[in-house]
């Protein structure tokens, strides 16, 4: 029994060993034993994690365009940059019937040294707060679809935070937890073999063997039905950095949960495809300032905006390019795109009283009732 046991010891302390992650960063070694066969699995799992906590900012940018195209849903274009140990980028724009960078919805989010900015490209609008150490993510920038497949994002200052079933939304966050283990089988799966990780049947994921903390497919599941809720499929990994690969081509697919349904049954589908993805240098520290063109009003915290930089004459323009790209487009608009004649409408007007009203004396304008923010 004593020999049985120092096995045992001495096959977890090779393990550890041969790790160049510390011990207590991946709990499933614990449950090795020598001769385990999932044993090269997790010491890939720690070498690619590692490798990944070497990285000090990165940038992904990408577009989820849903299936089928004809739906209620529109595409939409998202950057994500981060920095260590607290800067961060978000953008989210939608880009049908016209380019993004034309979308009067598109928003912008910042921190950087603990502030925070909140931008809306467009109309030439931003807020500005602050955020402690320690605390989330949640209600600042929107669950990106493309970190339910992100082994880490160096953002130590603060938290992305949990979902509510417990599943973590962090793959290298998701190997640290004790709620997670590795289960017996090892499956091969689109072609690669996969080792699986779960956590009390709410989140399952495939990884890669071969090619450290990649994603080949995840199910979340309700935590009080088990119900499949969301499933993410990888169509092509693509290494993005030296021995670090990454799901470039993949499905993000929900599904119904309504009472009586048996089957797992597809609400709705989004295609995803990585358009970029940098690391380290290649990120500019200008990535993460928020630069704002002539004209730009500041939502104050006394709900009114205030022209903080000169100028802005040519927003008119670019309302007026916008309206006729518009009218090239199509003459049978859905129902939804009748919205963004009326919300442009709104914009122009609120441009014209800016111009010729709001700026008069440096007073700024006041917000109706009930709105705060752009």
């Amino acid at each position: 029994m004593a020999h049985r046991k120092l096995r045992v010891i001495v096959g977890v302390i090779s393990i550890i060993m041969a790790s160049p992650l510390r011990a207590d960063v991946l709990p499933l070694v614990e449950a090795l034993r020598p001769g385990d066969e999932r044993s090269p699995f997790v010491r890939e799992l720690n070498r690619s994690l590692a490798q990944w906590n070497s990285i000090k900012r990165w940038l992904i940018e990408y577009e989820a365009v849903p299936f089928p195209t004809n739906g209620e849903f529109s595409p939409v274009h998202r950057v994500l940059a981060v920095a260590e140990p607290d800067q961060l980028y978000h953008l989210g724009a939608h880009f049908s019937p016209y380019a993004w960078q034309m979308d009067p919805f598109c928003q912008e989010f910042f921190i950087r040294e603990s502030r925070t900015c909140h931008r809306w490209p467009f109309n030439r609008t931003y807020s500005e707060g602050m955020i402690k150490r320690g605390e989330d993510t949640l209600g600042l920038i929107p669950r990106d679809l493309m970190l339910n497949v992100m082994p880490r994002l160096p953002l130590d200052y603060y938290k992305i935070p949990a979902a509510a079933s417990g599943a973590r939304l962090l793959i290298g966050e998701a190997l640290q937890s004790t709620d997670y283990r590795l289960s017996t089988q090892v499956e091969t799966l689109c072609g690669e073999e996969c080792v699986i990780l779960e956590n009390k049947g709410v989140d399952r994921i495939w990884l890669t063997s071969r090619k450290g903390v990649c994603v080949i497919r995840r199910d979340l599941r309700d935590s009080k039905s088990g119900k499949l809720v969301q499933r993410f499929l990888a169509d092509r990994v693509t290494e993005v950095h030296k021995q670090l690969w990454l799901p470039t081509q993949l499905r993000s697919q929900f599904f119904s949960t309504s009472t009586g349904t048996n089957d797992n049954v597809i609400e709705r589908e989004y295609r995803i495809c990585v358009l970029r993805c940098v690391f380290d240098e290649d990120v500019p520290d200008s990535s993460f300032i928020p630069i704002h063109r002539a004209g730009s009003l500041k939502f104050e915290e006394d709900k009114h905006y205030r022209q903080v930089v000169p100028g802005g004459e040519d927003l008119l323009s670019d309302i007026a390019d916008f309206l006729k790209s518009q009218a090239k487009v199509s003459k049978k608009l859905s129902s939804r795109h009748y919205v963004y004649a009326w919300v442009l409408a709104g914009i122009a007007s609120g441009a014209l009283f800016r111009l010729f009203v709001g700026t008069v004396g440096g007073k700024g304008i006041t917000c109706s009732d009930g709105v705060s923010r752009p």
